[in-house]
């Protein structure tokens, strides 16, 4: 899956001279928690609600003081982030996920050619998951696969011809224990017969249950 298939296409920005409180206004009117700033249409940095409630006065007294006034008056150029983390409409969905971990961020800017085309977000990951793991009826199964078990491991495309099935998800990924974990879905009348054959394999069968 690549980031385009994932990513908000249509971002509402900031401009660097405008004021922080703007800013947070703006912000909150459209319920988000970054927002890009472009300059002549170019990515120039970033700006997080959390930056901007860091430099902004929190009380009355705090707005009415000369810093408070000072404070809402300064630019979004003198809060943004720069320079700024950015991926390409066609990295992998894993990219945006490793530099979000490795950076600590929860959102980043997509650019071609550097102009912004979009932003791929934490909440954007988190639905691409979903429709991998829970959107679908059929049977899903999960199971481990000890690499230290004697014997091959489950032929899953041979029972997948065998039995008719189709498969809809297929992820595997390290498991706890040294084995892997499989996460796999199939749809097809027969589709029992095939879990049926995947029991008496050499992998443990961990789930198994048939979703709407």
């Amino acid at each position: 899956m690549l980031v385009r298939h994932c990513m908000t296409s249509n971002v509402r920005t900031l401009r660097p001279e405008q004021n922080c409180l703007d800013a947070l206004h703006e912000m909150r009117r459209l319920r988000v928690r970054r927002m890009p700033v472009l300059r002549d249409d170019r990515l120039v940095g970033i700006v997080t609600l959390s930056g901007l409630y860091h430099v902004l006065p929190r009380t009355p007294a705090q707005a009415d003081s000369a810093e408070g006034i000072d404070a809402e008056e300064r630019r979004v150029q003198q809060i943004m982030s720069t320079p700024v983390k950015t991926l390409q409409p066609n990295d992998h969905l894993e990219a945006a996920a490793q530099m979000m971990l490795t950076e600590k961020i929860s959102g980043v800017p997509v650019v071609r050619d550097e102009h912004l085309v979009g932003i791929i977000t934490e909440s954007d990951i988190f639905r691409a998951v979903w429709r991998v793991l829970g959107e679908g009826g059929g049977v899903r199964v999960i199971l481990e696969e000890q690499h230290h078990t004697q014997g091959a491991q489950p032929d899953y495309v041979a029972l997948l011809l065998k039995h008719g099935c189709r498969l809809h998800s297929f992820l595997r990924f390290p498991g706890p224990d040294g084995g892997d974990l499989v996460h796999l879905r199939v749809v097809g009348p027969r589709a029992s017969a095939l879990v049926d054959d995947l029991a008496a394999s050499t992998a443990t069968l961990l789930s198994i249950d048939r979703t709407p």
